[in-house]
């Protein structure tokens, strides 16, 4: 980093990275398998009703609920996609490793994804 302007959309890009990493983790909580942890059902379960399929172990008002949910998660996870470390880097016009050191300088720490990632079908 050489101006204060760059150190300043880096920041700003470390900033909205931090909220993208909240809502990603909001997204996670919505997820089909951890509904279906919640509600104690299988993740099949789950996608059936969301699918709005009639569904044995679930009364129509969790169902309701399930899809509810699952729109929620569509719609945290469309916008925590447009806050990757990449696209923000990319739109303030820095380098990744200038918003990393900001997120280093503001303590964050960087959460890497565990798994195979959701697909988000619109």
């Amino acid at each position: 980093m050489t101006d204060q302007l760059t150190k300043l959309r880096a920041r700003k890009a470390a900033t909205d990275y931090i909220e993208g990493d909240r809502l990603r983790k909001e997204a996670a909580q919505l997820c089909d398998s951890s509904l279906a942890g919640k509600f104690e059902v299988s993740v099949n379960v789950i996608r059936q009703a969301i699918n709005g399929l009639p569904v044995r172990k679930l009364d129509e008002a969790d169902a309701a609920l399930v899809r509810e949910c699952h729109q929620e998660f569509r719609r945290l996870s469309l916008r925590a996609e447009a806050l990757t470390l990449r696209k923000l880097a990319r739109h303030y016009q820095v380098e990744p490793d200038d918003v990393l050191l900001q997120l280093d300088f503001m303590g964050h720490e960087i959460t890497r994804p565990t798994g195979r990632p959701q697909k988000v079908t619109a």
